[in-house]
């Protein structure tokens, strides 16, 4: 079963999520302050497939805002689909923020059996090149793990 989720964060965090047992592909689009997502992430025990869409909602200007929609904090305990099921990820118009890289940095330490990490650049606060060299410093639980920028 797949799933194509698009919603912000002052709508999930009221609801109580179900459990997703045959949920193995989700697409998630995160227009602003995403922090809820980890949740449906424990409810998803056997999910494989991931893509985080960051996309900025219409009304947004480049200038306008310095981009701290994704508020990460990492959950409490890791769900049990990144230790044990999730095998890729795909990010796109990833920034390089600071948020965006702990997000990267939490998938690549604790997945262990991930497989593929690919991310979208789009509008880097950086370069490619530091943003590379950023990415091959983090830990990783799955040795078999590809790190990809497109």
């Amino acid at each position: 079963m797949s799933f194509c989720l698009t919603n912000s964060s002052s709508c999930m965090k009221a609801c109580h999520l179900p459990i997703f047992r045959n949920l193995r592909q989700l697409e998630l689009v995160l227009h602003y302050c995403c922090s809820w997502w980890p949740e449906l992430l424990k409810t998803s025990p056997n999910l494989e497939s991931l893509v985080l869409d960051h996309s900025r909602h219409p009304s947004w200007r480049m200038d306008s805002c310095e981009f701290t929609w994704l508020q990460w904090n990492s959950p409490e305990s890791v769900p049990s689909c990144v230790l044990s099921q999730l095998k890729t990820i795909c990010t796109r118009n990833f920034r390089g923020g600071q948020d965006e890289m702990k997000v990267a940095k939490y998938m690549l330490e604790k997945g262990q059996v991930l497989k593929s990490l690919t991310l979208y650049t789009a509008h880097l606060v950086c370069t490619k090149e530091k943003l590379c060299m950023q990415l091959l410093m983090f830990y990783r639980g799955s040795k078999t793990c590809h790190v990809e920028l497109k």
